[in-house]
């Protein structure tokens, strides 16, 4: 007698996930982007398996450090979680993008020139000492003080005017 074996072959059900975000954030350097999956979907497990889907490993990544909005994220380590994820493979269909916001330098070093009144609320800004606060390690921004122009607020004489340095 011959016997047969009958090879079965499991192929994994797809399973598709949708609705995670990226994190909007202020500028910092890095193409780094936190992930939100609170309002993550998974579409295609059969009802009653047990199977969740897991940012645990998951990371979020720009093109490019860049401030800007709407830029792409690109999603990586997404995973399947629970004791029936093994039957399952997975399919990242999000569309995630986040906005990066610039971040706050601080001026410093820019000086008002004293001069005698006369009529006007334009005071012309010594910028010689001027100095730029807050850049990231790796960037390079420099202050550009040649359009720099101040205002006081009255054309009347006093001292200790406040001058409000704008350009």
């Amino acid at each position: 007698t011959v016997g047969f074996v009958t090879l079965v072959l499991m192929v994994p059900l797809a399973i598709t996930s949708t609705g995670i975000t990226g994190v909007d954030r202020v500028y910092d350097g890095t193409t780094a982007v936190a992930l939100n999956g609170s309002a993550a979907t998974l579409a295609g497990a059969l009802a009653g398996d047990a199977v969740t889907l897991s940012l645990a490993g998951a990371s979020g990544t720009m093109a490019d450090k860049n401030a800007g909005t709407n830029k792409p994220v690109a999603i990586a380590g997404v995973a399947l979680a629970g004791a029936d994820a093994v039957n399952y493979s997975l399919t990242e269909a999000s569309t995630a993008t986040v906005n990066i916001a610039a971040a706050s330098l601080q001026a410093g070093g820019i000086r008002a020139v004293n001069r005698v009144v006369d009529g006007t609320t334009v005071v012309q800004i010594d910028a010689s000492g001027a100095t730029v606060a807050g850049v990231l390690p790796g960037d390079n921004v420099v202050l550009d003080p040649s359009g720099a122009v101040g205002a006081v607020s009255s054309p009347d004489p006093g001292l200790a005017k406040a001058v409000l340095v704008s350009g």
